[in-house]
């Protein structure tokens, strides 16, 4: 007789409950991946991220990437995120305990360490992944370090508990990072200047409010609150407005 496990927790990401919605964000799954059966990364509770091969339980919001041929997405999640309540609704405890002792059994007769050590590793690899997107590389450009940049994500991450589901939220802690950044000793007196004159940057609209607005995806902080509802198009760089962020100060 299997024992019922009833889920207490809600899912981080219930809109990815169905399993047919996990699969759609499939559709762009790298053609270079070792791991070619989406569909059971998908029943296993994965939806895809949109980067290489990194995937996020829809549950309990876990991240496993590095995904090889031989894999079973079941078991990988089992042992990773043994807490996972998805996981042990649909399989059960005796089943994710099974799991665990055939992992350390494997892995204690090799010089290699298993995923489940190193869960850090897929947030990890998240931060540099946002450190590499032009959004992230614009503002290091204007001055703020890629190491406290680093840590601020970590930071958050840790703080959370989890990775961040859109750029906008790591743009957030980025903006408020670099509104609070006091330029270095080495930093040029161009590059201060600089930022001196963003920390107090006006309205681009009305020249008369302080700009509060990041409009996104070019990170530009623009306008005041009012304005920003007549624009369609960010007035710095003309690219299509797609979301905003209000930074506050």
């Amino acid at each position: 007789m299997r024992v019922v496990f009833f889920c207490y927790k809600m899912a981080k990401r219930p809109d990815y409950e169905k399993l047919i919605l996990r699969m759609v964000t499939f559709d762009g799954w790298p053609s270079e991946a070792q791991y070619t059966n989406v569909k059971k990364l998908a029943e296993a509770g994965f939806y895809y991220i949109n980067y290489k091969d990194f995937t996020r339980c829809y549950y309990c919001d876990g991240g496993l990437c590095d995904w090889m041929d031989t894999d079973d997405p079941w078991e990988e999640h089992a042992c990773v995120y043994p807490s996972c309540e998805f996981v042990l609704q649909q399989k059960g405890k005796e089943y994710i305990d099974l799991c665990r002792k055939r992992w350390f059994n494997h892995f204690s007769n090799l010089s290699i360490t298993p995923r489940c050590y190193v869960e850090d590793n897929i947030y990890q690899k998240e931060v540099d992944m946002w450190l590499s997107s032009p959004q992230v590389q614009q503002y290091i450009k204007m001055g703020l370090s890629e190491s406290s940049i680093r840590a601020a994500l970590w930071n958050a991450i840790r703080k959370q508990g989890s990775g961040f589901e859109k750029i906008q939220y790591v743009m957030k802690i980025i903006c408020k990072l670099f509104l609070d950044h006091e330029p270095s000793d080495t930093t040029t007196n161009e590059e201060q200047a600089q930022s001196e004159f963003l920390k107090n940057l006006v309205c681009k609209i009305c020249l008369g409010e302080e700009a509060i607005i990041v409009t996104l995806p070019c990170a530009h902080l623009t306008s005041c609150a009012n304005c920003i509802f007549t624009l369609h198009s960010c007035p710095l760089c003309r690219m299509v407005i797609k979301g905003t962020i209000r930074v506050y100060v």
